[in-house]
């Protein structure tokens, strides 16, 4: 993961407020065509009861917004972003999101808060720390192992960006 810069000035404090009175789109969906062929198939395997997993993704619908500039430049390419929730007890395993209609994809995760106690984002072998309200992270691969957990108190939001040919 590579620091971008922090973005800070541009977290909607109406959008968060929003996020954490509201429920959005729950995860994981049971439905194996959601997922690469082998996703759930690995989780399950591992030992993994899909009913204790748990995660929730906002879009524009859910936010009650038509459109949001984003904190980093499009460059005339298509885009799609969401925001993550987890609550506390909340977790998604080590992943790796295959794209498959998306081309020359570009993969960005922003902190919508402080880091808090108890909150995870890992990636490959590590663990991404002490990060603030708005900091950006490139993935050096979109198709990176990543995984998020609320062992903590408060909910843990975050930005997803990707960018695609």
């Amino acid at each position: 993961m590579n620091y971008i810069g922090n973005f800070s000035s541009w977290i909607d404090p109406e959008i968060i407020a929003t996020i954490l009175a509201n429920k959005g789109e729950r995860r994981p969906k049971t439905n194996i065509e959601v997922y690469e062929d082998t996703t759930l198939t690995q989780w399950q395997s591992a030992g993994y009861d899909l009913s204790k997993l748990g995660w929730e993704f906002f879009y524009n619908q859910h936010i009650n917004k038509d459109h949001i500039d984003l904190p980093i430049s499009t460059a005339g390419r298509k885009y799609k972003w969401w925001f993550s929730k987890l609550n506390p007890g909340d977790f998604f395993p080590m992943h790796v999101d295959h794209f498959k209609t998306e081309k020359n994809v570009q993969r960005f995760w922003m902190a919508c808060q402080d880091h808090q106690m108890g909150h995870v984002f890992a990636y490959d072998n590590s663990v991404l720390q002490d990060y603030r309200a708005g900091d950006m992270y490139e993935f050096t691969d979109a198709n990176m192992w990543h995984a998020a957990a609320n062992l903590g108190f408060v909910p843990k939001i975050s930005l997803q960006i990707i960018l695609f040919d």
